[in-house]
């Protein structure tokens, strides 16, 4: 709740429901200035990917905080409607999910995401991977679905695949290398 008192003496309240959580990288790889020789289809890429990392559970938020913090510009959303609320406010290239959140569950913000831009890769990441999720995950067009608890190497190849498809940058996965 922000308070603002006017020059009439009057008091304006402007609630804000979803608060948008920004953390800016504190360095970023060479890879984000490559050249066009970098596999990225001759576009020099000066801005670093923007992660969307959607999950209640504000613990895994941040492991997930600290493992890419240093390579992206990241957002944090509690829940699948924040998420959403981001996505149509924000520039986001990926979108890690939990699947079991409160009100919208992964795949329904997943849903909801693709139709705002369907390109958006997004990675559901969920303590019951059983094949019925996955085919339901293939279904709304997730890029892959991840078992937690998720191993780093894991999280970090899938990752760096989605950019690759999504937007032909092969090199991204460089600065992983030091990190598995």
């Amino acid at each position: 709740m922000l308070a603002i008192d006017s020059p009439g003496g009057t008091l304006v309240s402007i609630g804000v429901p979803f608060p948008t959580i920004r953390y800016k990288s504190r360095r970023f790889p060479d890879v984000l200035n490559s050249d066009s020789s970098a596999g990225n289809h001759g576009v020099k890429r000066t801005e670093p990917y923007q992660l969307l990392i959607a999950d209640d559970d504000a613990g895994f938020r941040e492991v997930l905080r600290a493992i890419f913090e240093p390579l992206f510009l990241l957002f944090e959303a509690g829940s699948g409607e924040e998420a959403v609320e981001i996505v149509e406010g924000e520039h986001v290239d990926l979108i890690l999910i939990d699947m079991n959140m409160h009100k919208l569950t992964g795949l329904d913000t997943v849903r909801i995401v693709k139709q705002i831009d369907s390109r958006l890769p997004c990675i559901l990441c969920t303590s019951d991977a059983t094949d019925e999720l996955r085919e339901q995950a293939r279904e709304v067009d997730v890029w892959s679905v991840l078992a937690k608890p998720v191993r780093k190497r894991e999280l970090l190849t899938n990752v760096a695949s989605a950019i690759d498809s999504t937007y032909g940058d092969s090199d991204v996965s460089s600065p992983f290398g030091s990190m598995n």
